[in-house]
């Protein structure tokens, strides 16, 4: 495929997807696409998320590799997973541009507790910054513990969830 990601065929590329409302103003939907298993250098598994720019019959024309490295990321470690989940949640952040949730099941120690991840996509598809859900970070839910894999999967809601502002919700599987 033309313009594809330059990902190896271990990183479990395509484990989530996810469409993403248009971030370069062309109305052609973005894809965002997980890969919990991608190497980012010396970073083992520490994952990593695709943004796939379409044309408007549906090719690819370019895409951004957002992992460890990239800017304004989160600080991921060897066996993380990031990208084992992904939603486009609109604006959340308060940015007014659009945001995308990714999970990390495996975040902080290989010890399954898990991670959620906010970015905010710049019209190239980079993160212009991140915020992180977990048990080292403030949250407010429910405790993530060992082994609840917090972030294994992420939904936008319906907006009819909602507490009557008129928003959908954002719902985060654990198991």
């Amino acid at each position: 495929m033309e313009n594809a990601a330059p990902i190896a065929a271990d990183s479990n590329f395509a484990s989530a997807v996810a469409g993403v409302s248009s971030l370069d103003g062309d109305s052609v939907p973005e894809v965002a696409v997980g890969a919990p298993f991608y190497d980012d250098g010396a970073l083992s598994d520490c994952g990593a998320v695709v943004i796939v720019f379409l044309n408007s019959e549906g090719s690819v024309a370019s895409h951004t590799v957002l992992t460890a490295s990239s800017d304004n990321m989160p600080s991921l470690t060897d066996y993380d997973g990031f990208g084992v989940s992904v939603a486009d949640v609109g604006s959340i952040t308060g940015t007014g541009v659009r945001d995308i949730v990714v999970g990390s099941q495996q975040y902080e120690g290989n010890s399954f507790g898990g991670g959620l991840f906010v970015l905010a996509l710049s019209s190239t598809g980079t993160s212009l910054g991140s915020w992180t859900l977990s048990s080292g970070a403030s949250y407010s839910g429910p405790p993530i513990n060992d082994g609840d894999n917090f972030g294994c999967a992420v939904a936008l809601g319906p907006s009819d969830l909602s507490n009557e502002d008129g928003g959908g919700k954002r719902v985060v599987g654990a198991d």
